[in-house]
């Protein structure tokens, strides 16, 4: 195992500072995936695949940073900057040692490619398939304890409606 991947930050809302521990070690199961195929299944009438029609095509073409965006940014800009693949994806790509700026072009198409596959293959892709794959062998090498099992064992729980 390498060295232990988890380490605190500083977010600075001005007023107030957070500290937010991030790194591999810090890493979560991933619902939200399990959980937006559920309500889908429960709610939805469109196909998944004009569901994210909209979102793969800003991902690919690219939106303006607008201030609060920008905002944010600054604020959790440790985060975004921690490690190299991270500014990689939210780096401007005429400074790419820097994030996007207010009204920088903000593209991803890795992330218009991820949603591809995952309309493809469905929410295995998170469960048992190949992004659980490198996710589970990423967080255990960096020292995390997210694995393979945990992401085959989620499941969501159903919340009782109140009346």
């Amino acid at each position: 195992m390498d060295e232990v991947d988890l380490f605190p930050i500083i977010a600075d809302f001005g007023e107030a500072q957070q500290e937010f521990h991030i790194g591999m070690r810090s890493m979560a199961t991933p619902g939200a995936v399990k959980g937006l195929f559920q309500v889908h299944k429960d709610l939805g009438s469109m196909p998944m695949a004009r569901l994210i029609e909209p979102a793969v095509k800003l991902a690919l073409d690219g939106v303006r940073i607008n201030q609060l965006q920008h905002y944010i940014f600054t604020i959790v800009e440790k985060i975004y900057i921690s490690k190299e693949n991270c500014l990689k994806a939210y780096g401007a790509p005429d400074q790419p040692d820097k994030l996007v700026s207010e009204g920088g072009l903000f593209v991803m198409p890795a992330f218009a490619d991820t949603l591809a596959v995952l309309v493809h293959e469905g929410e295995d892709l998170f469960s048992r398939g190949e992004i659980a794959a490198k996710l589970a062998a990423d967080c255990l090498h960096g020292g995390g304890y997210l694995g393979r099992d945990d992401l085959e064992a989620y499941r969501l729980k159903k919340a009782h409606r109140c009346t």
